[in-house]
């Protein structure tokens, strides 16, 4: 993926996004906003716009960290969420050379 490309979300993914915000709940979760536009995946988001990491799940510390590594160097990312879950609930994140 260039890094010319067009961040934008669609479906169950957001290529080539930029973390803007991270919101840390005390209900076991973190909030995520990105520079596309989180409204149109195929979940409900949470707080507005917002994609959500569930601090339950198994690899959260793992996906937390590449979280704030795209976020402290401002580089992109790409971010898949779970198909119609409430909170559209993060699946999985990709983040390195190509992104």
């Amino acid at each position: 993926m260039s890094l010319n490309a067009i961040a934008d979300c669609n479906g169950t993914a957001c290529d080539n996004v930029l973390v803007d915000n991270l919101y840390i709940t005390a209900n076991s979760s973190i909030l995520v906003l990105t520079s596309g536009d989180e409204s149109k995946l195929n979940c409900t988001g949470t707080d507005g716009n917002y994609v959500t990491l569930n601090t339950a799940d198994k690899n959260h510390q793992l996906v937390y960290s590449a979280l704030l590594a795209a976020r402290t160097s401002n580089k992109p990312m790409q971010i898949n969420v779970v198909a119609g879950s409430s909170g559209c609930l993060i699946e999985r994140v990709e983040y390195g050379k190509y992104f």
